[in-house]
């Protein structure tokens, strides 16, 4: 049995935390979050100009004053002060972006990951020019701002009998209690020759889900707001049709429950679905990397959390528990740290469920923390050896 006596010449060492792992997949996947051409349409003969039922609020949209456009907190008291209603709030959100801020041709793949949402909004409105997440994340933000659940969503799209290799981001938004889907991107114009032409494309404001079908496929399909959504295999046919042979989707009941999950299980839940509709191209699977990244960085967080308090009870064990605490809450330092470790356990294997088991880091950090939990349970032993020989 270990004694205080041999600890004076032998303490425990401490343990040391790990990083979070490198997101290297993220790279690829925001690198390529971007727009591609789109072609213009060509009308010959004389064409009937479209009745735009949204006048009023879109001239009224266009008047933000100067000194509130630089935040989003302006542009968004502007829209709460002078609209009412959650489609005038969203209308004029996305008018104010497709007609103040330029697709970024030109730093299209100027992609640094490590940027905050908040630098990334504050760039945009100081630049008036960004790429589809940066058109997409300034859409979310007023309308979060402005009172309308608004989600980003991430996937692939194609134009006509092309699906694109690369990846591109979008809105939803609960719209007077249904959902439907924004494109403010493409929304805003089209890339011709190389140059960003400014060109308002009513058509991917508050469009429904059949609207967007064959030209949108969302990683996680409940974002195609389809009771039958269209499969990976699917969007690769023309023309594109939802799948009646699909499990019947209750997109509204399924947005609600994975509002109300953790984060953890929010990445599980979009990594299952995303390869029971098929992972069809390099895309989906960079995206399935990135989750599982991101759920094995939430293990990492639990495991430091352990070895920290570990470290904490260990610097008192050296200490001969000098002060004196209860024993209660010396066991309560051990019993923290196996309630920590466990957690990081239990994400590691939620994220091993859904697809293709971990990456050699996630393996890594497994061995960590199961070496970890052995440290902990030899305390525990050790300690109840302690307290039974000190009440005796």
């Amino acid at each position: 049995m270990l004694t205080f006596g041999a600890l004076k010449n032998n303490p425990i060492s401490f343990m040391r935390p790990i990083l979070l792992l490198v997101i290297s997949c993220m790279l690829m996947q925001w690198a390529f979050a971007q727009t591609r051409s789109t072609t213009q349409t060509t009308v010959k003969g004389p064409a009937k100009e479209p009745v735009n039922v949204y006048a009023i609020t879109d001239s009224l949209a266009l008047l933000v004053p100067e000194s509130a456009t630089h935040t989003t907190d302006g542009i968004a008291a502007y829209i709460s002060a002078h609209f009412k209603s959650d489609t005038d709030k969203t209308r004029a959100a996305f008018i104010w972006i497709t007609h103040n801020i330029h697709y970024d041709v030109k730093n299209m793949f100027a992609i640094n990951p490590y940027v905050s949402d908040a630098e990334k909004i504050r760039k945009v409105l100081d630049t008036r020019s960004g790429i589809c997440e940066h058109f997409s994340l300034l859409f979310q933000q007023i309308c979060s701002k402005v009172g309308i659940d608004c989600h980003i969503v991430s996937g692939y799209t194609r134009q006509k009998e092309y699906v694109d290799y690369i990846a591109h981001i979008w809105c939803a938004a609960k719209v007077q209690n249904k959902w439907f889907l924004f494109d403010p991107t493409w929304g805003a114009g089209s890339i011709i020759n190389g140059t960003f032409v400014p060109s308002l494309k009513p058509q991917y404001y508050k469009a429904k889900g059949t609207a967007l079908m064959a030209s949108h496929m969302p990683f996680d399909f409940i974002w195609q707001l389809l009771n039958y959504p269209v499969t990976g295999d699917a969007f690769y046919t023309m023309p594109v049709r939802p799948d009646s042979s699909h499990v019947y989707c209750q997109y509204a009941d399924s947005i609600k429950a994975m509002e109300q999950m953790d984060t953890a299980l929010q990445y599980a839940t979009q990594m299952r679905r995303l390869v029971s509709n098929g992972v069809k191209n390099t895309l989906c699977v960079t995206q399935l990397q990135y989750w599982r990244i991101k759920l094995q960085n939430l293990a990492v967080v639990d495991y430091n959390a352990g070895v920290m308090g570990f470290n904490k009870y260990i610097d008192y064990y050296n200490k001969q528990f000098r002060p004196a605490r209860p024993d209660a809450e010396i066991q309560g330092m051990l019993t923290q740290c196996t309630i920590q470790l466990k957690a990081a356990a239990d994400k590691l294997n939620i994220a091993e469920a859904q697809w293709e088991g971990l990456d050699e880091s996630g393996r890594a950090l497994r061995r960590q923390i199961t070496d970890m939990q052995a440290k902990v349970k030899t305390q525990e032993e050790w300690l109840q050896q302690h307290f039974s020989k000190k009440a005796g």
